[in-house]
């Protein structure tokens, strides 16, 4: 787990994909979180299985080949590890379409059961949510579904949209068409039909705060409320009204270049041996540019950076619990996360009863490294 990718979405998967791997391979699975952007992963989750060996030390630890007897899996060498001649191996030459993948799937989903385990309040909040639509939802006939809206810097794979974004009518036209299939369950009876319809709930969650706000999207709720991302403009109308000391909001979705920049103050500068540029005169020499701080901030980064990664850290898991635990989820392939919440439904579920649905043209799961 390194601080080269900022994705979280893509550090999960890789990383479940990783342990299902070790397993399957007869191998000891360890974590070393020592450089990852989010802090420590006991921070977010209980800690991994233990197994009867000792970690081996870093001069023992080899980044390839894939038979090393130590081998070290991080976002640096996972497009090798996990790349075309993986993908071809594990893939059944017998089956067709979705299913050609299923072994690497099912690694995955062996890595979050072993490894998707909340802590805290984190864990609270999520147990008492599901309890919630099993309660007002589930027990009375209706269905949740779950919708996953990407955008910042993950485009769509469906070529005229590759320069875009998904348009929200789209998550809410397929929203409609899976609702109304539910509602013929209730064959004629009017009752059992008005009940399905009155207890079914939309959930969302985004990257982009503006999505909650849509007009296509406007009756669906947040899948989670216990950390929510604001946008700019809502934490700028409410630092105008004395609401807000300092607007650290979220614009347009998630983007790397931004993520790194995440806590990056004028303070910054003079603690990494530099005068903030603004104070510089005409005829100073420059010293450190906005974007060399933030690129000392990956391998040093400062206890508010850290501290507001794990933050929009903390969020993002608590979206995707939330929606794993969904009757439906839509979502648009290219995404990590929407890859990610197939393999928390699981097979079953998501690829045999087709209860996962991908918005991004007619693309099927598929493990993408990037």
């Amino acid at each position: 787990m390194q601080s080269e990718d900022a994705g979280l979405g893509t550090t999960l998967i890789n990383l479940w994909i990783s342990y299902g791997l070790a397993q399957k391979q007869g191998r000891s699975f360890f974590i070393d979180d020592t450089n990852w952007a989010y802090g420590k992963f006991s921070n977010y989750f209980k800690p991994p299985p233990k197994f009867s060996c000792r970690q081996p030390p870093p001069a023992l630890r080899l980044p390839c080949p894939l038979q090393a007897r130590h081998l070290v899996v991080s976002s640096s060498n996972a497009h090798w590890i996990f790349g075309d001649s993986f993908k071809e191996y594990f893939k059944s030459p017998f089956a067709v379409s979705e299913t050609r993948q299923r072994e690497i799937f099912e690694m995955a989903r062996s890595g979050y059961e072993a490894l998707f385990h909340l802590i805290g309040d984190d864990a609270s909040y999520l147990q008492q949510r599901i309890q919630g639509l099993n309660r007002d939802v589930r027990s009375k006939g209706g269905i949740s579904i779950g919708i996953h809206v990407r955008h910042g810097d993950s485009h769509p794979l469906e070529p005229q949209y590759k320069d875009s974004y998904i348009p929200l009518d789209m998550y809410a036209k397929r929203t409609s068409t899976i609702f109304h299939a539910h509602l013929q369950q209730a064959h004629g009876d009017t009752a059992l039909s008005q009940s399905m319809a009155s207890h079914s709930k939309v959930m969302l969650a985004s990257d982009d705060p503006e999505v909650y706000t849509s007009f296509e999207l406007g009756g669906a709720e947040r899948a989670q409320s216990y950390i929510a991302l604001a946008s700019k403009s809502a934490l700028d109308a409410a630092s105008n009204e004395g609401l807000s000391n300092e607007n650290i909001g979220w614009e347009g979705g998630f983007f790397q270049d931004m993520f790194w920049s995440l806590g990056v103050e004028a303070s910054d500068y003079s603690e990494l041996g530099g005068p903030f540029p603004s104070n510089r005169g005409p005829t100073e020499p420059k010293t450190l540019s906005v974007e060399s701080v933030a690129e000392q901030r990956r391998l040093r980064p400062s206890k508010k950076s850290l501290q507001v990664r794990e933050w929009i850290g903390r969020a993002y898991l608590l979206d995707v619990a939330v929606l794993g635990q969904s009757d439906r989820v839509i979502c648009d392939v290219s995404s990590a996360s929407c890859r990610l919440l197939a393999v928390m439904m699981g097979w079953n579920k998501a690829i045999t009863h087709k209860s996962w649905h991908n918005i991004d043209g007619n693309w099927h799961w598929s493990f993408i490294v990037p």
